[in-house]
């Protein structure tokens, strides 16, 4: 996804093409009007994300009804932030010069000469006018994004008891940096002057990566025969990064829990998972949004892998499944996917298998903690591995 930048710069003092008075007479008072800055957006979309190979949970209407489509928006707005630093390269930010909204594909305003950072981020459409993401901008240096918790819920993995804050999945947007944009007096610097506007023009390439990564998640389920009647909406993935940057692109080394609504399908028949003599599985499924791993650097079409290659590869993302069974009982299990996360760090599909027959299923109802959409019955951590591709 590439957003050509074209910059066209008018000055008013100009004669034959050329810039006057001469820039080369110190004695002399130099008075230039500032340029006229045009900035236009193509957007151009180049994410590959092929996940439809092993996504055998399909995703159908009521699923987009409840959760959205699966794939990546395209944005419709944008705020663009100008950082004025001057007469030198790489100085820290001071208030934005400018700081507005765009609800097109192009923009106009006056540039000093010099020194400049543009940032731009897409704003967040939705339906309701509601948005998890709150954009922190407190530090003119680095925008940070963040979402509210949900609550404080109890679960028990290996370590005992622990209480933990669930936070809401971030909604999808995109951002760019542009450093050192150097707006002179000399016409060389520009590709073109344009005869018909009177006008020079420059051209900038600028990138606008997602800041928000989707994981389709599923659990196959052998043998079930009924006895799992559906899934709670109080599943969750820990491990996730709290925050990302806006103006970088990285993620917070702090990590919570992401809540995610998930969805049991019966009798599906996906060849790629079935085992000998069955001929039709029921399939959970969901999708997660999330800032990403710890300590992450940002997606990049120039990358080669989608491994992670952040700072804290010791961090475990275990997966919690809360499932209710048709004794009217509910349990929540574990499984650690690290290492599925980790070889699709930004983004993928998680697949978890479970054979229905090996589980503990609890016998009588345990009345849930107040507040707590997990029973105090839990399976251990399992892990489970499968590669995948992005």
């Amino acid at each position: 996804m590439k957003y050509i930048l074209c910059l066209a710069f008018a000055a008013i003092t100009m004669i034959s093409c050329r810039i006057e008075p001469p820039l080369n007479l110190p004695t002399e008072d130099v008075v230039i009007e500032n340029p006229i800055v045009i900035q236009e957006l193509e957007v151009i979309w180049n994410i590959d994300v092929s996940w439809r190979a092993n996504w055998v949970y399909d995703w159908d209407q009521e699923d987009s009804l409840n959760w959205g489509p699966i794939g990546y928006p395209e944005p419709t707005r944008y705020d663009v932030m100008r950082y004025f630093l001057g007469a030198e390269m790489n100085v820290p930010h001071t208030r934005p010069e400018d700081d507005f909204i765009i609800n097109t594909n192009w923009f106009q305003r006056r540039f000093n000469f010099g020194y400049y950072d543009i940032l731009v981020y897409s704003l967040i459409d939705s339906p309701d006018q509601i948005q998890s993401v709150v954009i922190d901008k407190s530090n003119y240096d680095e925008v940070v994004a963040y979402t509210h918790t949900r609550g404080v819920r109890m679960y028990r993995p290996k370590a005992g008891p622990v209480t933990v804050q669930i936070y809401n999945q971030p909604e999808i947007f995109y951002s760019a940096l542009e450093k050192n944009v150097h707006i002179t007096h000399d016409p060389a610097d520009y590709d073109y002057y344009d005869e018909e506007n009177h006008v020079w023009v420059k051209k900038l390439e600028a990138v606008l990566n997602p800041l928000v990564y989707i994981y389709l998640v599923q659990v196959i389920l052998h043998n079930n025969q009924g006895r799992i009647s559906t899934v709670s909406s109080a599943c969750a993935i820990d491990g996730l990064a709290d925050k990302t940057s806006v103006t970088y692109g990285n993620t917070s080394e702090n990590d919570v829990s992401v809540q995610f609504d998930m969805r049991l399908k019966k009798d599906l028949n996906p060849k790629k998972f079935a085992k000998p003599g069955e001929t039709a599985v029921d399939v959970i499924g969901g999708k997660l949004t999330t800032f990403g791993l710890c300590g992450m650097p940002p997606w990049a079409i120039t990358r080669a892998s989608s491994r992670y290659e952040g700072t804290r590869a010791n961090v475990n993302n275990n997966f919690a499944l809360n499932l209710r069974f048709k004794n009217e009982c509910d349990s929540t299990y574990y499984y650690d996917v690290t290492k599925q996360m980790q070889e699709q760090s930004h983004g993928g599909v998680i697949t978890i298998e479970i054979d229905v027959d090996t589980l503990k299923i609890p016998v009588s109802p345990t009345p849930p903690t107040s507040g707590s959409g997990f029973d105090p019955y839990v399976e251990d951590y399992k892990e489970e591995v499968h590669s995948f591709d992005m």
